[in-house]
């Protein structure tokens, strides 16, 4: 758990009714009334926004995951497998060029082929990354 100062904490106590009474107020407008309405607190009010359990200040859990990873698509767990074998094919390709290739074989490939991969992301299998080159990773050119 790690800490948040005490401003934080009345900012999400009071960001609704903020938004509520400004609904088209951008996001750093909304900032700028919160910052306003801190600073005309007294010490005492602002003292309400400590929460003594906790030495003084309000925690937020870090060990829950975030709620927005999104799972691998299975179009990238392509390239992972097949980047390695483009680059060896096509030496001299610059990096566009490589995700251009690898775009248009995803787009060959039949329903069945991807479905394969969309599987392999479910599984865990598709997500591991594949070895690059040991030529890339030590930044030697290829003739």
């Amino acid at each position: 758990m790690r800490p948040i100062s005490p401003f934080i904490a009345f900012c999400h106590a009071h960001r609704d009714r903020v938004k509520a009474a400004k609904p088209n107020a951008a996001f750093g407008e909304t900032g700028r009334v919160l910052t306003q309405l801190w600073k005309e607190l007294s010490e005492s009010e602002k003292a309400a926004y400590r929460n003594p359990v906790h030495g003084g200040v309000f925690m937020i859990m870090d060990s829950a995951p975030p709620s927005y990873k999104k799972p691998l698509p299975a179009f990238l767990a392509f390239c992972r497998a097949k980047r390695d074998q483009v680059y060896v094919e096509n030496p001299r390709a610059k990096l566009g060029e490589i995700d251009r290739i690898l775009y248009d074989l995803w787009q060959d490939l039949s329903a069945s082929e991807k479905e394969a991969f969309r599987k392999s992301v479910a599984d865990g299998t598709g997500l591991r990354r594949s070895t690059r080159l040991k030529n890339r990773l030590l930044g030697k050119k290829l003739p």
